[in-house]
């Protein structure tokens, strides 16, 4: 069966203001076409496809970021596609609904499962002020899901009773088991992109060609404002180093990022994975998400040799009393512990930072950006507090006035202001933030150290990227 993979028409314009979106005047000699924003694939998609081709369908691919509604439309009139799988997170569940209903209008007959992380966590209040647009959410692991509801409709049926981990207006079935083996699942289906259509952030990544590796699921952590699953999987180290030496060999990927949530977590996983890369002489740059106490000098030099270049932090706050109340389990003690052993190490610190959290004042919020820069990060990106449907933070805050309703989440904008602060005061915080941070002349200095300029490349990134802080812009990956 044919079947439309997509994620929201997001015009570039309704997600960006039009002065971030000029180029510097330095974007020519920098030597990049490219929009500044860092725009990544839709991965949860890419697993999808590769299950439905296992299965035995066609699969096609439309990225919203590229295509509008009508361009989708055109291809499915085309092909005679009547199934599309949708992926929204919050931030564009509501183009989600437009793109959709964009879809439905021309094509009544088709049938629109949606699924995503702001699908999952609402189960089926997702089809709530929806209108009639999505026939199916779905809920859980979706791979499994998504293929047995194509194979009813193949078969022409849209009863999707007993199809465990799905939602539609008439039956609500049982969640489905979790995949427990992801070595079992097959590899995201990359030939549905063009890798060169993708761009990260500057301070995201340092060689080209450059992709994702998902190498787990969950997070046993239950941070407040994270929606994350706490069942957690992981995949095997050889399962790992077999996915870098494809994606090597069929697309000459340089650089991968794990967005595991910890990937430290199990350090003896960690271990296996880096002799691994050296036993077989994989060469290749990669990053990783880490927590400050996940980390040892012993553990960061091996992983340093097997070529990581940065860890990704989420640190959160300068502030003690908003880290208890966030439930981090971290002190600020073992944050300046982790990044400088981290440093000591030779790999790049990214902080990961929220203001305005729930009992966080203006001054609070000053005291977290002076706390990055005592760290001496080598990047850092700070970020308005989100409550995500899902969360624990979501269910406190949601009938607090303050509360703007997730149809204003956006990557940034406000869309939820504590009692303990002003919007203007947020939005001061917010927007000030990477000016205080990077144009520091402490700061600027050090990029300019040899060793933090050690190719052509890095001499462009960091061009690029302070172009996006001239211009005011978040480095937001």
């Amino acid at each position: 069966m044919k079947v439309l993979l997509a994620s929201p028409s997001v015009p570039l314009e309704t997600i960006l203001p039009s002065r971030y979106r000029q180029r510097h005047r330095l974007w020519s000699w920098l030597g990049d076409e490219k929009p500044i924003l860092g725009v990544q694939p839709p991965y949860g998609l890419l697993y999808l496809s590769a299950y439905l081709k296992r299965a035995g369908h066609e699969v096609f691919f439309r990225d919203g970021f590229f295509h509008d509604p009508a361009a989708m439309v055109a291809l499915m009139k085309r092909e005679g596609i009547r199934v599309v799988g949708l992926s929204a997170v919050s931030y564009h569940w509501q183009k989600a609904i437009a793109t959709a209903s964009a879809i439905k209008a021309a094509l009544p007959d088709t049938f629109i499962v949606v699924g995503g992380a702001h699908a999952n966590a609402l189960e089926g209040a997702a089809l709530d002020g929806a209108g009639e647009v999505f026939d199916a959410v779905v809920h859980g692991d979706g791979e499994e899901t998504f293929v047995e509801i194509v194979g009813r409709l193949a078969e022409g049926c849209r009863d999707l009773k007993g199809v465990n981990g799905a939602i539609t207006r008439e039956v609500t079935n049982p969640d489905r088991a979790p995949i427990k083996d992801l070595d079992s699942m097959p590899l995201a289906d990359r030939s549905i992109i063009d890798l060169h259509d993708y761009r990260p952030s500057p301070f995201y990544y340092r060689r080209l060609p450059f992709t994702a590796i998902i190498g787990s699921r969950g997070c046993p952590y239950k941070c407040t404002f994270c929606h994350t699953e706490t069942l957690t999987r992981v995949r095997s180290p050889q399962s790992l180093v077999a996915e870098i030496e494809h994606l090597q060999a069929q697309y000459g990927v340089r650089e991968v990022v794990f967005y595991d949530d910890t990937f430290p977590l199990k350090k003896k996983r960690v271990v296996e994975f880096c002799e691994l890369m050296l036993s077989k002489g994989v060469q290749l740059s990669w990053s990783a998400n880490a927590r400050c106490d996940s980390v040892t000098p012993e553990l960061l030099r091996l992983m340093r040799r097997a070529g990581c270049w940065r860890l990704l932090f989420g640190i959160e706050s300068g502030n003690q009393k908003t880290l208890d109340r966030m439930l981090k389990k971290e002190t600020l003690d073992e944050i300046r512990h982790g990044i400088r052993i981290t440093q000591e190490a030779g790999i790049d610190t990214y902080g990961m930072f929220i203001l305005g959290y729930p009992g966080e004042s203006y001054q609070d919020g000053l005291r977290t950006i002076e706390f990055a820069k005592e760290l001496k990060l080598d990047y850092a990106n700070f970020c308005a507090v989100t409550p995500f449907p899902g969360t624990s933070l979501y269910r406190e805050v949601k009938e607090e006035p303050g509360f703007l309703g997730y149809e204003t989440m956006s990557m940034f904008d406000v869309s939820y202001v504590s009692r303990d602060i002003s919007r203007a005061q947020l939005e001061t915080l917010v927007s000030q933030s990477a000016r205080r941070f990077y144009l520091r002349p402490d700061y600027v200095l050090s990029r300019l150290q040899p060793s933090k300029l050690g190719s052509w490349e890095d001499v462009r990134r960091y061009g690029r990227g302070f172009a996006m802080v001239l211009n005011d812009v978040s480095t937001r990956v």
